[in-house]
């Protein structure tokens, strides 16, 4: 729903981290796949006709995290020691 709320030329963005049990990874793709294929039935054969449809893009992407990492030790709370190792998955709609 939230792509179909954004102006032409806005982009939105999901990711899910793809770490942790296999079966846990699986559930979180399959939750965004079905979640991409809601929004192109509700594109392409929309319940009301009277509903504006926006066509959208969807580019799927694995890609490593940007999220910073922290240092927690002695040194000093809150310095930044480098990005975080997590593969994630991203779906980009534009």
């Amino acid at each position: 729903t939230e792509v179909a709320r954004l102006p032409d030329g806005s982009v939105a963005a999901v990711e899910t981290t793809l770490k942790g049990k296999s079966k846990n990874v699986w559930a979180r793709m399959y939750r965004m796949a079905l979640a991409v294929a809601q929004a192109h039935h509700w594109q392409v054969a929309p319940a009301n006709d009277k509903l504006v449809t926006r066509r959208f893009r969807c580019i799927a992407e694995e890609r490593q995290s940007e999220d910073l990492v922290f240092n927690t030790g002695d040194i000093g709370d809150g310095d930044i020691v480098g990005t975080s190792d997590l593969r994630v998955l991203r779906l980009t709609f534009i």
